[in-house]
């Protein structure tokens, strides 16, 4: 995937996966369509993480890349980006 509109969704994964450790995903239920607006609602900092990724490319992200990046994160952790990198022929990890 080389378009923008995906570099910007792995990368914010990756900054999600990078501070798993801090990320309370018991609020996130998936009760509303973004589960983006969850997450942000119990873990504030997450707001940053997105205006860093906004950014380091010069790119407004939609609630839907958001959400994504936070599906991935919640549902599928290491093991899903391993499996994405394989399927991609990406080399996303954890990192800030």
């Amino acid at each position: 995937m080389t378009s923008l509109y995906n570099k910007t969704s792995e990368r914010l994964w990756e900054k999600l996966e990078y501070h798993r450790d801090k990320i309370d995903i018991s609020c996130v239920n998936f009760s509303e369509p973004f589960p983006i607006y969850q997450l942000r609602k119990g873990n504030s900092f997450v707001i940053d993480l997105i205006h860093e990724v906004q950014d380091e490319f010069e790119y407004e992200m939609s609630e839907f890349q958001c959400s994504w990046a936070t599906n991935q994160f919640i549902r599928g952790g290491l093991d899903m980006m391993k499996n994405y990198n394989e399927r991609n022929g990406t080399s996303l990890i954890p990192r800030i």
